[in-house]
């Protein structure tokens, strides 16, 4: 049984009328189209589902100069309810689900835009959505792309593909989770210039360069610029992603769902004479986290082959026997043969950066030509000076004594 009271105020203006003003409050019209109500409800429902109610009003014109009488209604009503029987239509059916959080409990999430091909509804404050009367066929669901929140992401691949049958529901529930993020650097790495290599370039200090050079050091490595343009690929099993490296060879990967990857960067942008230390990385992401990783470009210590072939006398020794000081024999360092030209004005440049009086010779063999880069040496303590600080850069040369 319930009981309830209630009061309303009505004021209705004249459409025929101009807007309320004080010569409106002296039309009868418009008087009687303003009251008072007082009322009160008095229902019971049996347990068989019929109601009896009980209603009593009391309507009053609050302007009693216009000769009307408050009047008092009574009403008593009976419902009985009826149940008629209802078949589903065969010819469409229904698509619902809910769309929550996996961190808040599985909590739902209000506002989201979901959409069945061009269709489109929003969830309500339970997360719930709803498309009714659809035609039996496939439909591909969908979030829209500004309902993808700052760090959250669907655990599920989009779009879905939903099959509605007519006459039947279909329930299809959609997962968010905060989504994971890689951010790396890839860096390309040189052997650090030696002290001696220093001090050789000063004619002053060649003494202290000599004693400096006799001491075998292995080559260090130091940090140089960030590759650009770099290709990195980032795979999970279900899909592919890649990006470019920027001019400080940074990349970046955001908005991942969590689970295992595996991160891949393409050696074809790499400088000459350098090699990934790691080219291949595992990752597992977890939600909301960001992987940083840091990528190198190694310099390679290679060996060079020294082609040489001369009609004039050459001597290619160790240095364990020399000419004797002031015989008019000349030296230079031998550091690398190439078949390009081009290759070898690269590699001239390179070591113009450290040493003086570098030069390009041509040399023709019967099956091939060859192009010789060669430093100059003034006597054989330079030339010897020469290739001690090669040695320590990674660049092993001969010493040829021309007569």
């Amino acid at each position: 049984t319930n009981l309830d009271m209630y009061y309303r105020t009505s004021l209705y203006q004249d459409l025929y009328r101009s807007l309320l003003s004080e010569d409106s409050f002296e039309d009868p019209t418009y008087l009687l189209n303003t009251c008072h109500i007082v009322g009160m409800t008095l229902t019971h429902r049996f347990s068989n589902g019929h109601q009896l109610g009980l209603r009593l009003e009391n309507a009053s014109n609050p302007f009693q100069s216009v000769g009307i009488s408050p009047h008092f209604i009574g009403l008593i009503e009976y419902s009985i309810p009826v149940g008629i029987p209802v078949n589903r239509k065969s010819t469409v059916g229904i698509l619902r689900g809910k769309v929550y959080d996996e961190g808040n409990g599985r909590k739902g999430v209000e506002g989201v835009i979901v959409k069945a091909n061009d269709m489109a509804t929003v969830t309500n404050k339970k997360g719930e959505y709803f498309f009714h009367m659809l035609s039996p066929g496939q439909y591909y669901l969908t979030l829209h792309e500004r309902d993808a929140d700052y760090d959250r992401i669907a655990l599920q691949k989009f779009p879905l593909k939903i099959a509605v049958e007519g006459g039947r529901n279909v329930d299809c529930l959609i997962g968010l989770t905060r989504g994971a993020s890689i951010t790396g650097r890839i860096l390309v790495y040189k052997f650090e210039k030696s002290e001696s290599s220093r001090l050789m370039s000063s004619e002053a200090d060649k003494d202290s360069a000599e004693k400096e050079s006799s001491e075998t050091a292995k080559p260090k490595l130091i940090e140089g610029a960030g590759l650009v343009g770099a290709v990195v690929e980032l795979t999970n099993g279900e899909g592919t992603h890649r990006q470019t490296s920027d001019d400080e060879g940074r990349f970046l990967f955001e908005g991942l769902r969590p689970g295992k990857y595996t991160l891949k960067v393409y050696s074809e942008t790499l400088p000459e004479f350098h090699v990934f230390e790691e080219d291949t990385f595992e990752f597992e992401l977890r939600p909301g986290k960001n992987v940083q990783v840091e990528i190198k470009a190694l310099p390679v210590v290679r060996p060079i082959q020294i082609i040489d072939h001369r009609e004039v006398t050459v001597k290619i020794e160790d240095l364990n026997y020399v000419s004797p000081a002031g015989a008019g024999a000349k030296y230079a360092v031998q550091v690398g043969a190439f078949v390009s030209r081009e290759n070898a004005e690269t590699f001239k440049k390179e070591l113009e950066k450290s040493f003086e009086n570098i030069d390009i010779s041509r040399f023709e063999t019967p099956p091939q030509v060859y192009y010789r880069v060669r430093i100059k040496a003034k006597d054989r303590n330079a030339a010897q000076k020469i290739v001690k600080m090669l040695a320590e850069t990674g660049y092993p040369a001969l010493v040829l004594e021309e007569t």
